[in-house]
């Protein structure tokens, strides 16, 4: 018997930002919908072993941001 949301993991899985490992930049960023949850892609790779095969999906890329961005002056 088949089950709706785990066999098709593009549509049910998404990616979220948790935690960054630089201090200064740790704000989350909703760039590629890093807060909300970004949709994973299919990447058209596979690794393959004796005993498994495993599909790659990808999503992003994600950021975080600084916590103080100076403004910055264009001339």
């Amino acid at each position: 018997m088949s089950h709706v949301l785990l066999d098709h993991p593009l549509q049910a899985c998404k990616v979220k930002l948790v935690s960054s490992p630089d201090a200064k930049c740790s704000l989350l960023s909703n760039v590629n919908y890093g807060m909300y949850g970004s949709p994973l892609r299919f990447e058209k790779k596979m690794l393959r072993s004796e005993n498994y095969e495993a599909v790659i999906y990808a999503a992003g890329p994600l950021a975080f941001r600084p916590n103080h961005c100076p403004p910055t002056t264009h001339y």
